[in-house]
């Protein structure tokens, strides 16, 4: 262990993240204070936009929050 407290999910949408897109896949993956963070769109409408994983915990968002760059 690293001894980083762990992360909180909600953290995740308030952070500055630049997100870099796994090619050829609707997924992007990051790092928030030395933790790996996944971020996958789904099948909108029927779904939430996007879902955000970070460690063990997943959240569901419409919309990326302002601080994150998301690679197209």
């Amino acid at each position: 262990m690293d001894g980083a407290p762990p992360a909180r999910i909600e953290e995740l949408l308030n952070a500055q993240i630049t997100w870099l897109r796994e090619e050829g896949q609707p997924r992007w993956k990051a790092m928030h204070n030395g933790k790996r963070c996944e971020l996958t769109m789904n099948n909108f409408p029927e779904e939430p936009l996007y879902t955000v994983r970070c460690e063990g915990e997943s959240l569901d968002i419409e919309d990326s929050p302002n601080g994150w760059v998301i690679s197209r």
